[in-house]
């Protein structure tokens, strides 16, 4: 790594990129979360509504409690895992991607 810790770190970018270098990153990083919040909650509550009260699904013999609730957070941790993939594929590419400074602003 290129910094000598995490207070070198702050130090190097806010001097190299300005305060505002400290930020990079941020928005796609905030969509990630978006997607992963709303698929984690949609899909478990969605999930469990329907395991508990739609007859459909009455012969499984699921009731309120621990083993229903894993089963709801395996479901929502796919749809998590499958919403969050492409702002992952993003965000890796824009944090690796190489840049340069032009005037005073990053470029690349």
């Amino acid at each position: 790594y290129k910094y000598d810790g995490l207070r070198d770190a702050f130090r190097t970018i806010a001097r190299t990129e300005g305060v505002k270098g400290l930020w990079t990153g941020t928005g796609i990083s905030s969509i990630r979360s978006i997607l992963a919040t709303s698929a984690n909650m949609t899909v478990n509550s969605l999930s469990k509504e329907k395991l508990l009260q739609d007859p459909a699904f009455a012969f499984l013999g699921f009731k309120a409690g621990p083993v229903t609730d894993a089963v709801c957070a395996m479901f929502s941790g796919l749809a998590c895992v499958t919403a969050n993939n492409p702002a992952d594929v993003v965000r890796t590419r824009l944090y690796n991607q190489p840049f340069k400074f032009v005037d005073g602003h990053r470029v690349g």
